[in-house]
């Protein structure tokens, strides 16, 4: 079953659609579905995932024994002075 809902878009945009002849009801129905798709099968895989660290004993919070705090601090500070190191 259809139903009736109300959507925005630059007006711009709607008169090339209708120059090209679109379906726009087609389109975003078209567009919708293989985005909920493309969600769904990420969600399985990370799903799967967790599924096979929780297996093997590993945590499923870090898939793949990745782990978030490996990457460069994106706000580097300075190097902490060490005694008996002086700079002029």
């Amino acid at each position: 079953m259809k139903t009736k809902t109300t959507i925005r878009i630059e007006k711009e945009l709607l008169e090339k659609a209708q120059q090209y002849g679109l379906n726009l009801s087609g389109t975003v129905e078209a567009l919708l579905k293989t985005y909920i798709e493309g969600i769904e099968q990420t969600l399985n895989r990370i799903r799967s995932q967790s599924m096979t660290l929780k297996e093997k004993g590993g945590s499923a919070e870090t898939p793949s024994g990745f782990s978030q705090w490996t990457g460069r601090d994106l706000n580097p500070r300075p190097p902490e002075c060490k005694s008996g190191v002086h700079t002029s």
